[in-house]
């Protein structure tokens, strides 16, 4: 018999929450937190953690000044040479 997936529940948790809500996900940062420690804690052994370990990485904030942000945090100003 398969083994149920270990974060399965938060995954459920997550789009009940979301239908409730009108998919606004402001709304439903508890249960994403959930399905991220979940996620954190079953690593490969989720399938439901497939996606939404991608997707976390892809929109972890970036610190200004690192090589990941290309110069795009610095904004120009009027007068300025440059940046």
């Amino acid at each position: 018999m398969p083994q149920k997936d270990p974060c399965q529940k938060q995954a459920c948790a997550i789009q009940k929450c979301l239908q409730a809500n009108k998919y606004i996900e402001s709304r439903c940062e508890d249960v994403i937190r959930a399905m991220r420690m979940c996620c954190e804690h079953a690593g490969e052994n989720s399938i439901c953690c497939s996606g939404f370990s991608r997707e976390r990485k892809s929109t972890e904030p970036k610190i200004p000044g690192s090589d990941g942000d290309r110069g795009l945090s610095r904004v120009w100003q009027p007068g300025k040479t440059s940046l």
